[in-house]
């Protein structure tokens, strides 16, 4: 069991990812969990792997792009990983080796928000409207 929360321990050795509002400081925007890999989107489109309950990070953005306008969005499915920021929706299957743009016949509208369920993509468009993609 744990400690009613009065043991907190530092796990962001290998995140890099500066924040623009803490001087020196990783700037984590989202965390996702798929199996035993534990995903961190960081401020400036950049993807961090751990596979060691976070004691440890690896930048596995590769190739991606996207917009360091806003935080990113995660979804991990199996062996996919979707990404949404404000340049797009990107698709790796390979543990962020490579991506693909997958944004292609969604309305051009910026993206306010996104949600994975059973294997779909769901994003919410500043327009309200609400569009799905099979990952």
């Amino acid at each position: 069991m744990g400690d009613d929360g009065e043991s907190w321990v530092a796990n962001d050795s290998g995140l890099v990812n500066l924040s623009p509002y803490f001087s020196g400081l990783p700037y984590v925007a989202t965390l996702f969990v798929e199996g035993s890999k534990l995903y961190a989107g960081a401020l400036g489109t950049q993807v961090y792997l751990s596979e060691d309950n976070g004691r440890s990070w690896a930048d596995i953005s590769g190739n991606l792009p996207g917009s360091a306008q806003s935080g990113i969005g995660l979804a991990a499915v199996d062996t996919s990983l979707v990404v949404v920021d404000d340049g797009g929706v990107f698709l790796s299957t390979n543990d962020g080796a490579g991506w693909v743009n997958i944004q292609e016949n969604l309305p051009n509208a910026g993206i306010y928000s996104f949600y994975e369920a059973d294997g779909f993509v769901f994003v919410q468009l500043n327009d309200g409207s609400v569009c799905a993609r099979p990952i």
